[in-house]
């Protein structure tokens, strides 16, 4: 079968041409790849971050917090599947010159994500107790009270939470890859500060709440530089004409 279709479509067929090493196609590669890989590691500083503030209020609320994160992860599931989704679409649409499709896709993709980050919230909200339990071997109620408190401040802010996933993806795929990488800065600082200045005013509500003013510091910019970026191309030669 494979066969068949490289001798009927040419395009398969490699060549030795295609086996050249063009240093242009490395730089193009590199400009891309670093700062994403810069933005992942960001992210995973901040989760060690946040995790060494979690470990000094004592087991249970390590237990709590870490069955509420994965409680949090499962509920944005969606979203990420939405923001992967957008790197290709935007990508596709940028190399076929066709912007007006990216900012109606981009659209449209946020109001699902709203409605996502709505639902999902509420679900915590009313019903995050019994999606802890999926994770929490026994039934401590100091832990599952942490955990559930977790989840009900975070519910809150799972809209911003979603926008990040559609707006950072949608700028890598067009190969905007600056602006994420400094949102995932801030993201890392805004975390950084609050894990170990707001536990010390008002108890493990702070370590709670380091994720959402992560969340609201990396989506903001984000979004900004996404419409900058949309206005700037549109008044583009190559796209002007769309």
């Amino acid at each position: 079968m494979l066969y068949l279709y490289i001798k009927k479509l040419p395009i398969l067929r490699l060549e030795k041409k295609h086996f050249k090493v063009e240093a242009e196609y490395i730089r193009q590669h590199l400009k891309i790849a670093i700062p994403m890989a810069l933005q992942f590691s960001i992210t995973a500083v901040g989760a060690v971050i946040l995790q060494s503030a979690v470990n000094a209020f004592g087991s249970i609320v390590v237990a709590a917090h870490t069955a509420a994160s994965k409680v949090e992860q499962l509920a944005m599931q969606p979203s990420v599947t939405f923001g992967v989704t957008m790197a290709t679409y935007c990508a596709q649409n940028l190399g076929a010159g066709n912007i007006d499709r990216i900012r109606e896709g981009v659209k449209k993709c946020t109001i699902i994500n709203i409605i996502i980050g709505l639902v999902g919230g509420v679900m915590l909200v009313f019903f995050g107790e019994h999606f802890i339990k999926l994770f929490v071997s026994g039934s401590d109620p100091n832990v599952i009270s942490y955990a559930k408190q977790y989840l009900f401040i975070v519910a809150f802010f799972f809209i911003p939470l979603s926008l990040i996933f559609i707006y950072r993806n949608a700028l890598q795929g067009m190969g905007y890859t600056f602006m994420p990488m400094m949102a995932g800065v801030g993201e890392l600082l805004a975390r950084t500060i609050v894990s170990f200045t707001l536990p010390a005013l008002i108890g493990y509500s702070g370590i709670c709440l380091a994720g959402p003013m992560a969340w609201l510091a990396a989506s903001i910019p984000l979004i900004v530089d996404y419409l900058k970026k949309m206005n700037d191309m549109s008044h583009l030669p190559e796209y002007s004409s769309i």
